[in-house]
């Protein structure tokens, strides 16, 4: 991901629970027309946190892996949310050829393997999430953006998962 590493934190994840108080938190900073880039190794919980953040939007969806469909649609009561898993697309013109533009602008995208398409948007929040190798459930989760909105957005992500954790 192209990302000014000076705006990336780092954050520590030991469990499911804390999985899910930084998707409240993200959720919380989420509006139609946001797009998150999530990377990570296989099982790395991509998903997982996609599931989170979901609930919170308030949807009520099953949320599954996008991996053979490509995308998901999600209804929540803030904005659609579409899932994408960009594992399968060989470049950014395969993603291109989805035409999801329209859906884009009026939905929370949520994009698994999402580094590869980074050059694709202007304003985007990156999260990396990589499996602590000393835990089965623990996760370093790091979290940057690109565009002044977004670092911003960033900034109240980690303020919000600092309150819930206080």
């Amino acid at each position: 991901m192209k990302q000014n590493l000076q705006n990336a934190t780092q954050i520590r994840l030991e469990t499911e629970a804390a999985t899910d108080r930084l998707a409240r938190s993200v959720a919380k900073h989420m509006r139609a027309g946001d797009v998150v880039l999530l990377s990570g190794s296989l099982a790395a919980g991509k998903t997982t946190l996609v599931r989170h953040v979901a609930t919170w939007l308030g949807s009520t969806d099953r949320i599954s892996s996008p991996t053979y469909t490509l995308a998901n649609f999600y209804q929540s009561p803030q904005a659609q949310i579409i899932h994408i898993d960009a594992y399968r697309l060989k470049n950014a013109a395969e993603f291109l050829d989805l035409a999801l533009e329209e859906e884009l602008e009026r939905s929370i995208a949520l994009i698994e393997w999402g580094e590869c398409l980074a050059d694709e948007f202007d304003n985007w929040i990156g999260i990396d999430i990589a499996t602590l190798p000393e835990s089965e459930t623990g996760r370093l989760v790091t979290l940057s953006a690109s565009g002044p909105e977004m670092i911003t957005r960033v900034q109240g992500i980690l303020g919000a998962y600092s309150e819930a954790n206080a």
